[in-house]
């Protein structure tokens, strides 16, 4: 984790070092934060689909389920044959 938040402070705006972090909270059970830093990612990259397919997983672990179902419907529209998106579709029925 704290090699990660190091590279983001040298590059905030790295959407890899960006994921990564929040990948590092998710590890570590800080839902919250993770959430949070795949909602920056989100805002900045908003085409980067893999970092905002992890925030739909966290939404549902975190049973925010109204935000993952909008989400993932603005995610395959952009993207409708990803197939981490269909997977995900069957988390969401």
């Amino acid at each position: 984790m704290n090699n990660n938040l190091s590279a983001q402070e040298l590059a905030p705006l790295n959407p890899i070092i960006m994921q990564n972090v929040a990948a590092s909270y998710r590890e570590m059970k800080n839902i919250k934060s993770a959430i949070e830093q795949y909602e920056k990612v989100r805002g900045h990259f908003p085409n980067y689909i893999n970092a905002q397919a992890n925030l739909v997983e966290l939404y549902v672990e975190s049973n925010q389920i109204e935000k993952a179902k909008k989400l993932f419907d603005e995610l395959i529209e952009k993207s409708p044959e990803n197939p981490r998106l269909l997977d995900l579709r069957k988390k969401l029925q």
